[in-house]
């Protein structure tokens, strides 16, 4: 070899190095994902925009799904339906009464009264003929012609044909289950009979099991059609996770593993779906609690709602007011609100209080609260409900060192409209720092949740709050007066000066 080639073949070498060191080093390319549909507010018509919101396709369809496989079903202004690519652009004709989203490289379309199947470049796979076809599922459809059931693949090939199906259903870890003489059985991906249909009912597999109904009750059958455990449940659920729940003819609810043993004993009215290893139970009187996959109590029964776990806590709910509790049961959020969410990755939960909406850290604390205005509002009227705050609110610090916060207030209520309102009041303190706290109103309210008459109404309202204020500083009151969800009345007292108390 030359001096000239050697050095060029080097040189080479090199180039090579330092591309795939560029590549190695470069960030891992972001996932492709494709535009999503939007309505355009203006002209009511859907197009698509990317991740950051941005038109990618015009606003020109009556009607626009997700894409699937590179292809979204759009309708045309003329009512009809079809397919488009990324690029906004249809792909085949759009032309048809119903089509289904792309899936397994099909696309199942309605032409008039007859169906058919395109391929990915919008021309006709499987010419409109069948009486119906379903989505694809595994590769397959399922389809009917002429009173016959059977499977359908991308060419048109039909697998399992037999005028004595009554019913199939699709194909699901390569097994479908199909209706003979009003009794069901299952036939594999090629139409090959694997169980003779002769169970009453018959769910998917899952986890290798299928639940039956025979001899008047439910049980679970292997792949081979063997009973592996026995019929003797009312209800029964698939497996999932090891477990299915299941109902005895007692009418409690437990929960059996593959073997049919009781893991979960059946001494519940309900049991949820586990989700993360958890899910939630109701007693016999209808009180909920939450459960771990062993049967083992995490949070004991005796709430009357519960949702499964988000993250380490979990929302509960007691007369009618929602907090949090950790996974020792423990209470890290009293109930005190109306609605609640799960905390998001912020680390806060959008919460509704009485008629305030508002934001709280895993303390509890308010962070956040959707208020009208900054400015002091004495008084205000929406829809024949009119309230008014006395400007002479008091807040006194009382002389203990933990003792909370007493505010004492005058609220003119009346209602203007011809209809009895049922109102309820929330209060907040602001304090000097801005921060939020609830007001807990200690004192009667006849008409607090009740249904206030044609009249105007003046109470008293004493209140008690927790917030860390010294006698000397400023702090404001916020008070909202609700009649249902349409009517809504902001109050804000002017500064109110904390004093020592007695």
């Amino acid at each position: 070899m030359t001096g000239n080639r050697l050095d060029a073949w080097i040189a080479g070498l090199l180039l090579l190095a330092a591309t795939a060191m560029a590549r190695a080093d470069a960030p891992a390319s972001q996932p492709d994902v494709p535009p999503g549909p939007q309505r355009d507010a203006s002209t009511r018509e859907y197009g698509y925009v990317d991740a950051g919101g941005k038109w990618v396709i015009p606003a020109q369809w009556a009607e626009a799904r997700p894409f699937s496989e590179d292809r979204a079903v759009v309708k045309s202004r003329e009512g009809f339906y079809g397919y488009i690519g990324r690029d906004g652009k249809p792909v085949g004709k759009l032309v048809y009464k119903k089509v289904y989203d792309f899936a397994d490289g099909m696309g199942v379309v309605q032409l008039g009264t007859r169906w058919g199947i395109l391929g990915p470049d919008g021309e006709a796979a499987v010419e409109p003929k069948y009486d119906s076809i379903a989505a694809p599922s595994e590769g397959l459809c399922v389809a009917r012609s002429a009173g016959a059931w059977f499977y359908l693949d991308a060419k048109g090939r039909e697998i399992g044909r037999d005028e004595k199906w009554q019913s199939i259903q699709p194909i699901k870890d390569g097994l479908g289950r199909v209706q003979k003489n009003g009794r069901w059985g299952i036939v594999d991906s090629t139409g090959k009979v694997l169980i003779e249909p002769r169970f009453f009912q018959m769910q998917d597999f899952s986890h290798g099991l299928a639940a039956v109904f025979d001899q008047g009750g439910w049980g679970y059958i292997n792949r081979k059609g063997e009973m592996v455990i026995q019929p003797q449940f009312a209800q029964v659920a698939p497996f999932s996770d090891g477990l299915a729940i299941v109902r005895t003819r007692s009418n409690t609810v437990g929960a059996v593993n593959e073997k049919g043993e009781l893991v979960i004993p059946a001494k519940y009215r309900s049991i949820g779906q586990f989700t993360g290893g958890t899910a939630v139970v109701t007693d016999e009187h209808g009180k909920a609690g939450i459960i771990g996959q062993g049967g083992d109590v995490i949070v004991p029964v005796g709430y009357d709602a519960v949702c499964v776990f988000a993250g380490d806590m979990a929302r509960v709910c007691r007369n009618g007011k929602w907090g949090y509790v950790d996974r020792k049961a423990r209470v890290v959020i009293p109930p005190a609100f109306d609605q609640a969410d799960d905390f998001g990755a912020d680390g806060k939960a959008s919460v509704s209080i009485g008629a305030l909406a508002a934001r709280i850290d895993r303390n509890g604390r308010i962070t956040d609260l959707a208020l009208p205005t900054d400015k002091p509002v004495a008084s205000g009227a929406d829809q024949g409900l009119e309230a008014t705050l006395d400007v002479n609110a008091r807040a006194d610090r009382g002389g203990a060192k933990d003792a909370p916060l007493s505010l004492a207030m005058q609220l003119m209520v009346r209602n203007l409209s011809n209809e009895s309102l049922k109102v309820v009041c929330t209060a907040v303190l602001i304090d000097p720092s801005g921060g939020f706290h609830l007001v807990t109103l200690s004192d009667p309210q006849e008409w607090d949740g009740k249904l206030l008459p044609s009249k105007g109404r003046q109470i008293a309202l004493i209140g008690r709050c927790s917030a860390d204020v010294k006698p000397g500083q400023k702090v404001s009151l916020c008070l909202a007066v609700a009649s249902g969800k349409s009517r809504r009345v902001w109050m804000r007292s002017e500064p109110i000066v904390v004093t020592a108390g007695e």
